[in-house]
């Protein structure tokens, strides 16, 4: 099944019809995907994370090789979104991880605000975590900290840390009256 560019219309807004036709497309792929994924064994989990991990092979290259072998049906140009889930799925059976497609659970330091607030960023999750005192909030990362916190994201942080703080001296005013 292949997805294709849901077109405008006229005045280059989308209307309701063409949306519903393409949430149909995807779900459409979606379930066909799933229905491989569901179905692979442990020994085509091992043969695709070895061709990621000992290979070096890309998504779009794990997709097309295993296509066949999985009794797949999605077209060239879904190859790399299947890769992808197929990688994640066979690593997810197996238990293994990787940096980029599944990687180990962790809760690393990311930064701590002028006004105490600490923020981590949650591997497993993809989100970061904002803690004030025993308050705290979770977002989901705009952008994968490999090196430090985006600027988007360490501003979004910061906000809801400013939002925490002040909930939290509202809650000791309404204490202390």
């Amino acid at each position: 099944m292949e997805l294709k560019a849901t077109p405008a219309n006229e005045s280059r807004e989308l209307s309701d019809d063409s949306i519903e036709k393409h949430n149909a497309r995807v779900a459409d792929f979606d379930a066909e995907l799933y229905r491989v994924l569901d179905a692979m064994t442990d020994d085509q989990c091992r043969e695709v994370v070895a061709m990621a991990k000992e290979e070096g092979l890309a998504m779009n290259q794990i997709a097309e090789r295993m296509r066949t072998p999985l009794g797949g049906k999605w077209a060239d140009n879904e190859h790399v979104r299947a890769g992808i889930d197929i990688y994640q799925s066979a690593l997810l059976r197996l238990d293994e991880y990787d940096d980029d497609f599944r990687p180990r659970p962790a809760r690393i330091p990311m930064a701590t605000t002028a006004d105490g607030a600490e923020i981590f960023y949650l591997t497993a999750e993809g989100e970061y975590e904002v803690v004030v005192a025993d308050r705290s909030a979770r977002f989901k990362a705009g952008f994968d900290p490999k090196f430090r916190m985006d600027v988007s994201d360490a501003a979004r942080a910061e906000d809801i840390a400013r939002k925490l703080i002040a909930d939290g001296s509202r809650s000791l005013d309404l204490k202390m009256a």
